[in-house]
């Protein structure tokens, strides 16, 4: 999910007026969100390997977040009043990529035999930096932009990892947004079949707060290609 602004959508099915709120706040809503933002290649290239492999990703009867100890929480609010569905902003605060978690009671009331709560979460990257990748046989070429401008960012810490997270090249990009990798890059472990082959970041920092973010290369390409 790319996201130039930092708000993922979310659509939220109308709740009892009558339901209590956690915090004393007007009733309409349920729903926990739980946030968790991911700074490190390793951590990052972890929870897209659970998204893409489904370890555990998928089980709308377990949160995969609500024992991480680094994980904001939040009641997702439902500003409009009584709708049958709502589209609602998360702020998701400083860039970086972050698991969005929300848990319902009341869905999981209607969508799982037997009832429990329901967990459903996403993937989203918050970022100002778009990171371009081509390989090529002998060389191959990383330039990174800037989403709100286009303009090349100059001074990008870039990394460049295989599937399994090894790096294989790094360095910083020059005034023009280019670093290129002058020769030819390691083959892929075998485990990279059906997965991406590489992942490729790039650091900045933008009034003292470091932006990250990332590509892929391969057949599940996500991030900001």
């Amino acid at each position: 999910l790319r996201n130039l602004e930092p708000v993922v959508e979310a659509g939220v099915n109308q709740l009892p007026l009558s339901l209590p709120t956690a915090d004393g706040s007007k009733p309409g809503t349920a729903a926990t969100v739980r946030l968790l933002r991911l700074t490190q290649d390793e951590d990052i290239l972890d929870w897209l390997r659970r998204a893409n492999q489904s370890r555990g990703y998928d089980d709308r009867r377990v949160s995969l977040l609500k024992d991480q100890p680094t994980v904001r929480s939040a009641l997702l609010p439902k500003p409009h009043g009584p709708k049958p569905m709502e589209v609602v902003g998360i702020p998701l605060g400083e860039p970086g990529q972050y698991v969005v978690e929300a848990e319902s009671k009341l869905l999981g009331e209607h969508l799982l035999d037997p009832p429990a709560p329901m967990f459903v979460r996403t993937l989203a990257l918050n970022t100002n930096l778009a990171v371009h990748f081509k390989k090529g046989d002998e060389n191959s070429l990383v330039w990174v932009t800037a989403l709100d401008t286009g303009k090349p960012v100059g001074q990008a810490r870039v990394s460049l990892r295989t599937c399994d997270g090894k790096q294989v090249a790094f360095g910083t990009t020059g005034a023009d947004g280019t670093l290129a990798i002058r020769r030819r890059l390691p083959a892929q472990p075998s485990g990279c079949k059906d997965f991406w082959s590489y992942f490729v970041s790039a650091r900045t920092h933008i009034d003292g707060v470091e932006d990250i973010g990332f590509a892929t290369l391969g057949d599940a390409d996500v991030g900001t290609q």
